[in-house]
């Protein structure tokens, strides 16, 4: 199975509002991950260890994964740079599926920031 490909930016000191995920099988219907545990990882490239992680969860519906939220304080402490990451299932026996789901992630500091008083 080739893994889906999203790539997505988060900016440091503003608050991450978190992806939802859908996966879907080649007929388009939700896939039931209800038996899995989804997990994600950043590396600066493959040949790297890894940076950070992300917290990933399954959705309140079949077939959703969510990339939680983060807070303005979680998104100061990332590194900035680029990176690459996967996500990846774990099911209850430790066997892992995937990746399922790749690209490029973005960290970086706003231009605009507001004066502190």
């Amino acid at each position: 199975m080739k893994p889906g490909r999203h790539d997505f930016q988060i900016d440091r000191g503003v608050d991450f509002a978190g992806l939802l995920l859908v996966c879907l099988n080649q007929a388009g219907a939700e896939i039931d991950l209800s038996a899995f545990t989804p997990q994600l990882a950043a590396r600066r490239s493959l040949t790297k260890p890894v940076a950070f992680t992300l917290s990933a969860s399954l959705g309140g519906g079949e077939g959703e994964i969510m990339i939680a939220e983060m807070s303005d304080t979680q998104t100061a402490a990332l590194p900035l740079g680029d990176y690459l990451y996967d996500l990846v299932l774990e099911d209850d026996e430790g066997r892992r599926w995937g990746p399922c789901l790749t690209g490029n992630l973005r960290i970086t500091d706003i231009v605009t920031r507001p004066t502190l008083s």
